[in-house]
């Protein structure tokens, strides 16, 4: 049958993968596949064709996955660490524990015996089995890969590696927890730390000593190094373990060995392309390594300042230990090896990386400085110059050349992109000793550029550099735009330096010109309502001088012979939207622009480009209404084009998305700008975007589901009823769909609220064809997510599902009242997070409120009114929406609203509390209301000042305090101590004033409500309970018919 399964034949490999399904169920089955792949090459099932067991071996990791662990959903075993997963799909039962335990007493050494090929697959089907068994049902192993760690046996020392990184993964995101008395669920990795990492040690000095020798397998050497890098990088994921935390001078022996490797010199390599062959050579490999763990640990554990006070003790003293006694000395490595003449990419980056960290604290900055100057003409500058390569890559594929020149994830690992960001830190924090001095470098750049004729041989070189310099200039902006002096000398480098190179011979030097205007136009923006200290409050482009040939240009570029350089001007058009003058420039010519842009998307998926789309859609809101229908057409083409590129690329998938966005833009501003025609042409919209919205439920567009989701919550929004029904079709797709996929809940909120409030009167009495309500569909989601159980976050939000159903639905839903107040108060007692107290607390006042009768009746079958009562006024201060406190005085009126027979005596027994908390809640709304008009006549910018950058700057002695330590300190230390990173919602309320969505709650005057409800006492319950009020309460109630006749006479 694996045989079967290699066959070049589609329909004997279907058939093959048939059978093997079928036996999965046989008995005995496990071990058989596994004595297939554990067979000796020379047996005769395997023997002539490894590629047999390689099949089986990936077989069985997918049949361990889907069903070692039975039953556990995915989302649980991503909570152990495991970045796929345990799926509970597959198969009719799980693996007989017989078998299970054959296999963990023989995968180990498997893992020894095999081919390497099915060594990597049996590690992965390892790490699924020790998510569910490890260490419980599995104590041996750690003594196996000790037993092989400590052979002595080169491959079986290759193995207990390779068992130990996987198994350490298992653990690699566990949060240390042990606030339930419980055992830290981090327990068995802290041991297996302890009981390796001396060993580790060892081996390491050990390996380091061969290469060094150019003794035995140099390359096989190699990968254990970087397989104990590895595991070391998983085990210090989180936090640090106890065995580098409690005992400084074994992190000080891993600190010398790690240094020690990072700076061995690797033999010159003749390179064919470009330095990116490197990244495939093992000794840079596990460089690389070294270095995402040495600025991970000094970004997390090895400043003090980032280390929350009240932390672990012992955490406080690494940090100051790592800054004062390493982290010099891993600062000077990082400056050695970025000296090499040949270095690879990744190690470049990661080095810049930690170099940028090593500016914000004095003991590192006093390493860096005096090399600074050289480290930036010599290191970073010809980095950031266009070189050769990039040449070759624009000449022969300029497609391509784009496509890596914007790709977010290329950015991450560029040294390009990490030379631009220490720069710019440097601008902002130590420019006196090394941007101002730097940007004389770069001008000198310039001028020795003009002085070179065209005809020479050098051109090409300085134009280059230039290339680089401007690239500078452009990282340095706020710097250079926040001193007066430095702001002339910017208009007069435009005038000079760069518009002129939009007639240039070098294409790359056009590109950069637009790039340069675009970093230069965003400036008014940001510093429109800002001081500044200085007599020029003036701006680059409030000069017209500058901004109407700088724009034409960028405009002119759409058309320029270069592909990227159409991308880079279509690209930059963007930030010249601030500008008034750039706008008015850019209507008369709006269809050309906009047919140049799609022009490009057509032949590149590029996110920035449509991004710019999307800025001309919300910039030119009231002009794109003639080309509202072709926009929509292209950007549908765009998006399913973009959609089927496959999960490997980035840029489309991020186009793609960009798309939904700009369509929603589209939408928004329909119904702005020609609200009398805004239905028919959102109607003919939805026909053109009907292809995306159809096939936005399959697996394979999910990663759009948000989006989509969002585009058909914005078509519903802004249409009159009837609503199509291609549109209720999908509301039963996103019912089917939340049915499989729960977690989504969140992203099927808003469209939800649109079906039940835009179209109500159809959703009162649709029904799909089987037969079941559309109300019924709401309501079955409500109670499955409100089940103990259910994740907490998927709680709060069908809490806000349930609040739409329930205040839309007044009248309706009846039978269904019952079941949700039952469901929520059962939730409400066993819950302990305040924003789902206070979510529930309010799902239940509106229940209230829908029906008093039919839910305090509810609430008398379960005896539970006097215990929600106290609940209820217990949390009064809890209530920080305005939405809340409303919710809970309408609920109270209609409490009062009802005669004595229709509500059980425990009800009139809180009256006294009931009239207390009503008159309370209404002051509040009222003095909350009256900050927020106070707060929205307030400049936005109030009391904001931005400092000349001169100032900014620290002696080289001191460390930098940037305004982002004070509020992020919590959150950096509590990852890098024991102290796990968690949302202290029980300290703020991350929820806004306002209720998320439009209720017929809204249109409710709570005072006059309750005015009403006070004034008809005679004919409800309340007349009862007035005489027996305490004075207070009965100046209290006099108060708010007062109130509301004083509104009602001045007609607020």
């Amino acid at each position: 049958m694996l045989q079967g399964t290699l066959s070049s034949d589609a329909g004997i490999r279907r058939d093959a993968e048939r059978a093997l399904t079928v036996a999965e169920s046989q008995g005995g089955y496990l071990v058989a596949l596994f004595g297939v792949i554990t067979a000796d090459t020379s047996h005769p099932m395997v023997a002539g064709n490894p590629a047999v067991q390689q099949s089986g071996a990936i077989y069985l990791k997918n049949l361990i996955r889907r069903r070692w662990s039975m039953g556990v959903p995915l989302k649980h075993a991503q909570k152990l660490g495991d970045s796929e997963g345990v799926s509970s799909g597959g198969g009719t039962q799980g693996i007989p524990e017989n078998e299970k335990a054959m296999v963990r007493a023989h995968l180990m050494e498997a893992l020894v015996r095999c081919e390497p090929r099915v060594t990597l697959q049996l590690a992965e089907a390892m790490k699924i089995v020790a998510i569910s068994d490890f260490p419980s049902r599995w104590p041996g192993l750690v003594e196996e890969i000790m037993k092989n760690l400590l052979s002595l046996d080169s491959q079986r020392e290759y193995a207990a590696l390779l068992a130990l990184r996987n198994i350490v993964k298992v653990f690699e995101f566990k949060k240390p927890d042990t606030s339930a008395g419980g055992e830290d669920p981090r327990k068995p990795l802290n041991d297996l730390v302890e009981t390796t990492f001396p060993h580790l040690l060892q081996i390491l000095h050990r390996i380091q000593g061969e290469i060094i020798a150019g003794t035995g397998d140099l390359s096989f050497a190699h990968i254990k190094q970087r397989f104990i890098c590895k595991i070391f990088w998983s085990s210090t994921q989180y936090t640090l373990p106890p065995h580098l935390l409690h005992n400084p001078d074994k992190f000080q022996n891993w600190v010398g060995i790690l240094v020690h490797i990072l700076t061995t010199t690797v033999p010159f390599v003749e390179v064919h392309e470009s330095n990116d062959e490197l990244l495939r050579l093992p000794p840079w490999k596990t460089k690389k390594w070294i270095g995402h763990i040495f600025h991970r640990i000094f970004q997390r554990y090895g400043d003090p300042k980032h280390i929350p006070d009240g932390e672990n003790p012992l955490m406080t003293r690494f940090s100051r230990t790592f800054l004062n006694e390493y982290a010099p000395v891993i600062t000077s490595a990082m400056l050695q090896i970025l000296s090499w003449h040949q270095l690879s990419p990744r190690i470049t980056n990661v080095a810049i990386n930690y170099l940028e960290a090593s500016i914000s604290t004095a003991i590192t900055w006093q390493v860096l400085v005096p090399h600074i100057e050289s480290f930036l003409t010599k290191v970073l500058f010809p980095i950031l110059c266009i070189n050769n390569e990039d040449l070759k890559l624009w000449s022969e594929d300029p497609i391509e050349y784009v496509r890596k020149s914007y790709d977010i994830l290329e950015d991450f690992y560029s040294p390009r992109a990490a030379a631009g960001s220490m720069i710019y830190s440097l601008s902002k924090l130590r420019a006196k000793k090394t941007v101002i001095p730097f940007l004389h470098f770069c001008v000198q750049v310039l001028d020795r550029y003009l002085d070179v004729p065209m005809d020479s041989p050098e051109k090409e070189i300085m134009a280059k550099q230039k290339d680089g310099a401007l690239a500078v200039i452009g990282q340095v902006k706020d710097r250079l735009q926040s001193k007066s002096d430095l702001r002339v000398q910017l208009k007069q480098m435009i005038r000079v330096h760069v518009l002129p190179e939009f007639d240039s011979n070098f294409p790359f030097l056009r590109a950069r010109a637009c790039w340069i205007l675009g970093q230069f136009a965003l400036q008014p923006e940001v510093f429109q309502a800002i001081q500044f200290e200085g007599p020029d409050d003036s701006e680059v482009f409030d000069d017209p001088a500058i901004l109407g040939p700088a724009f034409e240009k960028v405009i002119r570029s759409l058309t320029d012979p270069e592909f990227p350089v159409r991308v880079r001007a279509a690209v930059d058009i963007r930030h010249f939207m601030t500008n008034p003058q750039a706008l008015e420039a850019i209507k008369p010519i709006l269809n050309v622009v906009l047919e140049q842009l799609f022009s490009l998307v057509d032949e590149v998926d590029n996110t920035d480009i449509v991004t710019t789309i999307e800025e001309i859609v919300d910039r030119f809101s009231g002009d794109i209404l003639p080309y509202a229908v072709p926009l929509a057409r292209r950007l549908t083409q765009l998006f399913l084009r973009s959609a089927a590129a496959g999960e490997d690329e980035d840029e489309a998938s991020l186009a793609a998305v960009q798309c939904l966005h700009t369509l929603v833009s589209i939408l928004q501003a329909l119904t702005k700008h020609d609200p009398e025609n805004s239905d028919t042409m959102c109607k003919g919209i939805e026909e053109i975007v009907n292809p995306i919205l159809k096939d936005m439920f399959l697996d394979e567009r999910m990663e759009f589901f948000d989006e989509s989701l969002d585009l058909l919550s914005t078509l519903v929004y802004y249409q009159d009823e009837p609503l199509s029904p291609f549109l209720w079709s999908l509301f039963e797709a996103m019912y089917h769909a939340f049915m499989e996929w729960t977690e989504y809940i969140g992203c099927m909120v808003a469209p939800l609220h649109n079906f039940m409030h835009k179209g109500n009167s159809e959703f009162l009495i649709r029904q799909s064809s089987t037969g079941i309500s559309y109300k019924e569909m709401v309501f079955n989601m409500i109670s499955r997510l409100l089940q103990d159980g259910v994740e907490e976050n998927e709680t709060k939000e069908i809490a806000k599902v349930a609040e739409v159903f329930i205040l839309y639905c007044r009248g309706h839903i009846d039978e269904y009242i019952p079941r949700i107040v039952e469901l929520s108060i059962s939730r409400l007692l066993h819950s302990a997070n305040p924003v789902l107290r206070v979510l529930l607390i309010t799902t239940i006042t509106h229940l209230i409120f829908y029906n008093p009768v039919l839910s305090l009746g509810a609430l008398h079958a379960m005896q539970m009114i006097q215990e929600f009562f106290t609940l209820w006024l217990a949390h009064l201060e809890s209530f920080k929406r305005i939405h809340d406190k409303k919710a809970t005085c309408l609920a109270i009126c209609a409490i009062f609203s009802l005669r004595a027979e229709e509500q059980p005596d425990t009800v009139r027994q809180a009256y006294s509390h009931l009239v207390r908390a009503l008159v309370v809640l209404l002051q509040r709304i009222q003095e909350q209301r009256n900050e927020h008009a106070k707060e929205g006549e307030r400049p936005v910018f109030e009391g904001c000042r931005i400092p000349s950058t001169g100032e900014s700057d620290v002696g080289d002695d001191e460390d930098v305090e940037d305004d982002l330590d004070n509020d992020l300190r919590h959150l950096i230390g509590s990852s890098a101590g024991a102290t796990s990173l968690v949302n202290r919602e029980d300290e703020m309320l991350e929820m806004e004033d306002e209720g998320e969505f439009e209720t017929p709650m809204d249109d409710l005057d709570e005072l006059l409500y309750a005015a009403d409800v006070i004034a008809n006492a005679a004919s409800n319950s309340l007349q009862m309970v007035i005489p027996g009020l305490e004075d207070m309460d009965k100046q209290a109630l006099q108060s708010i018919l007062q109130e509301a006749s004083r509104r009602r006479s001045s007609g607020m």
